[in-house]
């Protein structure tokens, strides 16, 4: 029994789930929007009423009460909600705000139909009605705990039976019976579970959206580790060379002080051998240094953790990974004014190491892959141009969709890194679009946002 009251309690008060910092952003956002559709509602329903009415008193005359107190209330209702949706602390507290108005619209309803003329038919089902709809936009619009319906449901209909009370006192309306209300309770305790099941349905779609990306992100990841083992291959041959040298001239200062011990040879002559030879040694020896130092980030690029990275060597030490023969074909164009990124390297590499791969690909053997980079307009854009053939605006839309492919027979996946590619992007704050140049390719742009490193 104990468990299925906390079953219970854990769906009314589902609040542990908004302690991960992502949902409850989310939830904020989803919030905000609500406010902006409660605001529309609220401003459609009095006059949708209104018109409804007019028509309708065509075919069959009834008395029309001027209402336009509420009317104005409504609007007035409705700016302060969209005010409140542009205002940071209202964006903060908008499920407070969007649950608050749901209150007061139901409160404007009842006075407003409690008022009217009384030959105006069914006031009191008319007005019970309009709190049932307030309870269905409420759970339809709000991303609302459960209870919160529960405790909404409530407080309106005990505002409806205070004012009823009061209204039968002033002569509005006949007395109403208590058991008018077993239907309102009945749809309270219905939008309460389906605001249960609505809020449990975003937070499964949250946390199924993050694991696909998570998963996704491996993936690229994977590839990317093949990737960096054909580099580690590239650095063993950059660090036999400077290595090569620096032996050779070890040997050379060690026959020169042999010569110069036996056989009394010039002195002058000798040193300055000997400083051609320390500036060969120190030169290698900075060469060493710079590959000992891509290597450093490259192996930093395994920490999962978000990063302070310099972009310029990033796309250098991305482009540093290619095969040999993608890597002779990229262009390197950046900016001296590029800000530092706070992002993660491990994926934004495999991010860009995916797209010179594929741009290297389309190009062919002749064509040449053109990276690039700015800061514009608040952000950062890096660019990605081949010179294959021009894609189509189905294949553009096309490229970054997971998609099936037939090849030997057999079905396998097509586009799925670039996919995974566009998630990752995404997850940063930014986006990645292509376009195409004409007879000369596509090109593919990614935009970060380029706020300062603090």
């Amino acid at each position: 029994m104990s468990l299925w009251l906390l079953r219970i309690k854990g769906y009314l008060f589902p609040h542990a789930a908004e302690h991960d910092p992502e949902f409850l952003r989310e939830v904020r956002r989803l919030s905000v929007v609500s406010l902006y559709v409660i605001a529309g509602v609220t401003l459609c329903m009095p006059l949708i009423s209104i018109l409804f009415h007019r028509l309708t008193s065509i075919f069959e005359p009834l008395p029309m009460v001027s209402l336009n107190w509420m009317l104005l209330s409504f609007i007035a209702l409705s700016a302060a909600l969209v005010v409140a949706a542009r205002t940071r602390f209202g964006r903060r507290h908008a499920r407070k705000f969007a649950l608050v108005s749901g209150f007061i619209t139901a409160a404007l309803l009842t006075w407003g139909t409690f008022s009217a003329d009384a030959s105006f038919p069914d006031r009191v089902p008319s007005s019970i009605l309009n709190i049932v709809v307030v309870l269905l936009v409420a759970v339809a619009a709000i991303p609302a705990w459960p209870i919160q319906i529960l405790l909404l449901g409530g407080a309106m209909s005990t505002f409806h039976w205070f004012s009823a009370k009061l209204a039968v006192e002033m002569g509005w309306i006949e007395p109403v019976s208590l058991h008018s209300y077993a239907g309102l309770d009945a749809v309270t305790m219905l939008c309460t579970a389906l605001a249960a099941v609505s809020y449990q349905r975003l937070l499964w779609a949250y946390r199924a959206r993050q694991q696909d990306v998570a998963t996704q992100s491996r993936l690229l990841v994977t590839e990317n580790a093949a990737t960096l083992g054909r580099f580690a291959g590239t650095l063993s041959h950059e660090l036999n060379n400077p290595i090569g040298v620096i032996s050779s001239v070890v040997d050379s200062l060690q026959k020169i002080e042999e010569k110069s011990i036996d056989s009394g040879a010039q002195p002058e002559r000798l040193g300055g051998m000997r400083r051609e030879l320390i500036e060969t040694a120190q030169a290698s020896a900075d060469q060493l240094s710079q590959v000992v130092d891509r290597m450093q980030r490259l192996t930093n690029l395994d920490r999962a953790e978000t990063l302070a990275v310099d972009l310029d060597e990033l796309l250098r030490d991305v482009t540093a990974m290619l095969k040999p023969e993608a890597r002779k074909k990229v262009r390197i164009e950046t900016s001296d004014e590029l800000p530092s990124l706070t992002l993660k390297p491990q994926q934004m590499s495999a991010v860009l190491s995916r797209l010179l791969e594929r741009a290297s690909d389309v190009s062919g053997a002749e064509g040449a892959v053109e990276l690039s980079a700015r800061q514009t307009n608040g952000s950062v854009e890096i660019r990605v141009a081949d010179e294959g053939r021009p894609l189509s605006a189905k294949e553009r839309q096309a490229l970054f969709e997971p998609a099936f492919a037939v090849r030997d027979g057999r079905v396998i996946g097509a586009n799925w890194s670039l996919f995974s590619a566009r998630r990752i992007v995404q997850e940063h704050g930014g986006d990645i679009e292509v376009r195409s140049r004409g007879k000369s390719g596509a090109e593919v742009t990614v935009r970060l946002p380029s706020a300062p490193v603090r």
